[in-house]
């Protein structure tokens, strides 16, 4: 079940990075894109995985209590997911671009409110939670019911 809960939020996050992407898409000084966005979709879908594993335990609850514990669940692995990205992509920064600690805590902090603030001018994506709340509680539910 968990391996199916992380390809879930791999999906979740990797899109929602491509919707984030054009907002810190970097050119380079001939204004050609240079590859960042794609990195930084990868990177929150990775990060969405691995917090989407670690809390994998939290879906399939019975009762309304479980449906809450669930919405929770997803607010946490996206924020958790966007910071793991952020940190993936300093940890590239401080390797390719010689950047300091303080400049990549900086972007891990900022790749864990990229989802929020991308909700924020992006309408659309506040479908996001609720429709991984309800694919990842269904799936859990049905893996708990018949367990393989």
């Amino acid at each position: 079940m968990r391996s199916k809960i992380a390809l879930l939020f791999f999906v979740g996050l990797f899109v929602n990075g491509l919707f984030i992407a054009p907002y810190i898409r970097d050119t380079n000084e001939t204004g050609a894109f240079d590859g960042l966005g794609l990195w930084v979709a990868i990177a929150h879908g990775l990060g969405g995985a691995l917090a989407g594993w670690l809390m994998a335990g939290s879906f399939g609850r019975a009762g309304i209590g479980g449906w809450i514990i669930s919405l929770f669940a997803v607010i946490t692995i996206i924020l958790l997911g966007g910071l793991a990205g952020g940190v993936m992509i300093a940890v590239q920064g401080m390797i390719t671009a010689g950047d300091t600690v303080l400049q990549a805590g900086i972007r891990g902090i900022i790749g864990a409110l990229a989802a929020p603030v991308a909700m924020a001018n992006l309408p659309g994506l506040w479908l996001l939670p609720p429709v991984l709340t309800v694919l990842a509680h269904l799936l859990a539910q049905r893996q708990t019911a018949s367990p393989e």
